[in-house]
């Protein structure tokens, strides 16, 4: 229901669009300003480690596909 509203209130682009960005909804999630000051360091380590490419954008996708076909 949500998804509904938020898509009718800003469109369908750009809806979809912040669905395929699993970082700003990551970042989005966070409210403390040193918390989203530390975390996507700390985030971005984690998908090097992971090896998942260079750019945390990129990375954030890549980690989102891979989780998603492991859950299923």
């Amino acid at each position: 229901m949500t998804t509904t509203i938020v898509q009718k209130e800003k469109g369908e682009s750009e809806a979809e669009a912040e669905a395929d960005d699993p970082l700003s909804i990551f970042l989005y999630a966070l409210r403390a300003p040193e918390t989203k000051r530390q975390y996507p360091n700390r985030l971005k380590l984690f998908l090097d480690y992971l090896e998942l490419g260079r750019i945390l954008q990129e990375q954030a996708k890549q980690f989102l596909t891979k989780a998603k076909q492991m859950g299923s």
